[in-house]
């Protein structure tokens, strides 16, 4: 690549510079001195870049076309509503309530949980054809508790609220009720009906949520109670989930705490006097083929929650109310459950050790910083819901509650404690609360959310795309970015921050690099453009955003990959005080590099100066 050089114009500098501390590099003459020249600014009514800040809008009149507030260059989409089904493909009207989604591998189907009581169903919709077919549905009558009673095609189901593919192509889902039974649906692409639908009973009966499967086969569930315990079922045979163990989590400093009270709710003050994070313990409620090892039996249906009774006498650590779980990876390479505990406002990361060992984190609480104001949460965390993961690792959450946030966690160090968390999106139609968050395996910059309760009751799925400026894969060539008081060295990636918000006084760190190391040792520069926040980046070819020969060069130097330096990217990182008084301009970025001969070029990220 031929060398580009822009004159900076250092000596002539419409605002003073800001100190910068050793290696750091002044936005100002990169912004003035550019090759385009840029009239006085004038703020501009725009959305928001990320984070969002607090936000407390009414958008209910915005429910059919932009429901979510979402950041600056960010899309929403509705992939279908529920009114619309029962008009063109005749959906029973009492299938509402659309919560915690599933979609397969191919982004083509989407599974419908509908949490009502009486006659709860989940039907499955082809995003492809827009074709319906409803998988199973309550008759109304009265629920049974014996398995051995159990007729699919005259069953009764209430608040079936996950939805949940399982590693081996199956789909499970879960009544959030007393007494809550799981079922099995061992054909969901069965081109038509009748579904294969199977109570798994070897599962014990409790208020079921979030429903996931670690890289062993063992299944993750909750009891959604005010006295909640966490669950873990190991198959006896791997994708069998017809017998096996069952075991609940208890915190070993609580088991030994005489204030301890496993029978109340978490908020009791013998609860809240005894340790309920750190090292735990996943004890046995069964025996490897189910029999249970309590007086109390987890095996009673409908009429109790039996596997709350069983825990109580197992002494297990008692939560409030937790609801949807997710399974990631920490820094260390142990996987990790995340749970979301609405009534704590808080989230907990379960680490999981070998030898039924675990340790409890927490994972985010009101003390975790908010990355819009610099301080901690406090009460703007409320009734975290369900949880997702991103193809990077990263968490995100969204809240039970009117306005609903949607929140993206930073663990910058992977050890299950955040040390941040941003919000990106909020929903304020009337009645609602965001749900079914989850990522699109084929695209992962794509997120899915469902409109839960809404007083139109016209429940609505609707997708996200939270990449604006797309260059070329993003595995080959990645432009990292934050901004903070000081220069930051935790740069995320992935969905969500490609159009920034940066105040004066505060440092926008850039990183370029090669994920997949496919570019290590390139030659590659880091281009920077001005324009008007109002007007969007100028026409450029497809994926083009910044012009790579008509922007400024920032001085980075090396090559991708190989050059030690200051943490964490040596030469391929930089840090840009922001300047004040530049309100309604933002600065484009977008790294490029040549790969044999041909230029190849990463995502861009535009900073919105305020």
């Amino acid at each position: 690549m031929r060398a580009i050089t822009t004159d900076l114009c250092v000596s002539e500098r419409m605002h003073r510079p800001m100190p910068a501390p050793a290696g750091a590099t002044t936005f100002v003459p990169l912004l003035v001195c550019s090759t385009l020249l840029l009239p006085p600014a004038v703020a501009q009514a725009d959305p928001p870049a990320f984070p969002l800040p607090t936000f407390t809008g009414n958008t209910t009149p915005f429910e059919s076309t932009a429901p979510f507030a979402l950041p600056l260059r960010s899309t929403q989409t509705r992939i279908v509503n529920r009114q619309a089904l029962i008009a063109s493909q005749a959906l029973h009207p009492g299938l509402g309530n659309w919560d915690m989604i599933a979609v397969d591998d191919q982004s083509r189907f989407v599974f419908v949980p509908c949490e009502r009581t009486p006659a709860a169903g989940l039907f499955r919709y082809d995003m492809q054809t827009g074709a319906v077919e409803v998988v199973l549905h309550g008759s109304g009558a009265p629920r049974v508790a014996d398995p051995a009673a159990f007729d699919p095609t005259t069953a009764e189901y209430e608040r079936l609220d996950p939805a949940t593919l399982t590693p081996w192509g199956t789909l499970i889902t879960a009544e959030e009720v007393t007494g809550g039974r799981l079922f099995e649906i061992l054909d969901p692409f069965a081109p038509t009906g009748p579904f294969q639908v199977v109570w798994r009973s070897a599962i014990p009966s409790s208020k079921h949520e979030g429903l996931r499967f670690d890289s062993t086969g063992a299944l993750y569930f909750v009891d959604e109670s005010s006295s909640g315990s966490i669950y873990r079922f190991v198959p006896t045979t791997p994708g069998d989930l017809s017998q096996g163990q069952t075991f609940v989590l208890r915190v070993d400093a609580y088991a030994t705490s005489p204030t301890a009270a496993p029978n109340q709710s978490w908020s009791a003050t013998g609860n809240q006097q005894a340790p309920r994070t750190g090292p735990a313990t996943w004890v046995p409620m069964t025996d490897p083929t189910g029999t249970p090892l309590t007086v109390a039996d987890p095996f009673v249906y409908v009429t109790a929650t039996g596997a709350r009774d069983a825990a109580d006498e197992l002494g297990a650590t008692p939560y409030g109310r937790p609801e949807d779980l997710e399974v990631g990876t920490l820094a260390n390479g142990n996987e990790a459950v995340y749970v979301a505990l609405t009534s704590e406002d808080s989230l907990i990361a379960i680490e999981l050790l070998p030898s039924g060992q675990a340790h409890v984190h927490p994972f985010v609480t009101p003390a975790t910083i908010d990355l819009s104001t610099g301080q901690p949460i406090g009460a703007e965390l409320t009734a975290p819901d369900n949880v997702t993961k991103d193809a990077w690792g990263n968490v995100w959450f969204c809240e039970d509650h009117l306005p609903g946030d949607i929140f993206r966690v930073h663990d910058v160090d992977g050890d299950g404690v955040a040390e941040e968390l941003a919000r990106v999106s909020s929903l304020g139609v009337a009645g609602s609360e965001p749900s079914g968050i989850l990522f699109d395996p084929r695209d992962p910059y794509r997120m899915f959310a469902t409109i839960l309760n809404p007083a139109s009751n016209d429940d609505a799925i609707w997708t996200f795309d939270l990449r604006p400026y797309p260059g070329h894969q993003h595995e080959l060539l990645t432009l990292r970015a934050a901004v903070a008081a000081t220069p930051s060295s935790h740069l995320p990636t992935g969905p969500g921050s490609q159009a920034l918000d940066a105040a004066g006084g505060e440092f926008v760190t850039l990183a370029v690099e090669s994920p997949s190391g496919q570019l290590s040792g390139a030659p590659f520069v880091l281009a920077l453009q001005p324009i008007l926040t109002a007007s969007g980046p100028p026409l450029l070819p497809a994926s083009l955003w910044v012009d790579p020969f008509g922007g400024t060069i920032l001085p980075l130097s090396g090559n991708l990959g190989t050059l030690p330096g200051a943490a964490p990217f040596g030469g391929n990182s930089i840090d840009l005080p922001v300047p004040a008084g530049l309100a309604g301009v933002s600065a484009m970025a977008q790294p490029f590099a040549l790969e044999a001969g041909v230029l190849v070029f990463g995502d861009a990220v535009e900073v919105v100066l305020r």
